[in-house]
């Protein structure tokens, strides 16, 4: 109610994936004509987001590079990458090209045809990471230096790729 009847050409919604389809009912009426609402979490959320404010003004993003959160207010970057911002139907505006250039003042950005592909390739290299690091409770580095933890990594991603090969007919990895 603070913002009034003022419009945003550029909405950003970081918050938890669960509260994704909340927020965005709530802001939608402070989107400009011709507006972005980029869902920020690295996740898979951007069909749901359009379901509520339109195919025309969800933008998904795939975060490429890995942090740590060390305590509150505290976080370590802990691998280089870039972000990918993206809509469904692979269009773009001058709204998404200006969000990209933003991001890229702290780190790389490109604006992406494929944001679902992107998405879904992010998704499987957590679940090959993730996975490994809750049975083992090492990083990266150390669980990629046993054959086992490789093979297992491997394994995941097989998997993974061929599901999304078969449910979703497109291959991630781009």
């Amino acid at each position: 109610e603070e913002f009034g009847d003022e419009k945003f050409d550029i909405i950003i919604i970081a918050t938890k994936f669960a509260h994704v389809a909340a927020s965005a009912k709530l802001i939608l009426p402070y989107l400009a004509e011709g507006g972005i609402i980029v869902g920020m979490q690295n996740g898979i959320l951007t069909e749901q987001l359009a379901e509520i404010v339109g195919r025309d003004k969800a933008v998904g993003c795939m975060i490429g590079f890995g942090a740590t959160r060390n305590a509150d207010n505290d976080v370590t970057m802990t691998s280089l990458g870039e972000y990918y911002v993206g809509m469904l139907d692979g269009r773009t505006n001058k709204n998404l090209e200006e969000f990209a250039e933003m991001l890229s003042n702290v780190v790389p950005a490109k604006v992406t045809m494929e944001i679902k592909s992107r998405q879904y390739s992010k998704l499987i290299i957590n679940s090959c990471i993730n996975s490994i690091a809750a049975l083992t409770g090492e990083c990266v580095g150390v669980m990629l230096s046993e054959d086992a933890a490789k093979s297992i990594f491997l394994q995941i991603a097989r998997e993974a790729t061929y599901v999304s090969k078969k449910r979703f007919k497109m291959s991630p990895f781009l």
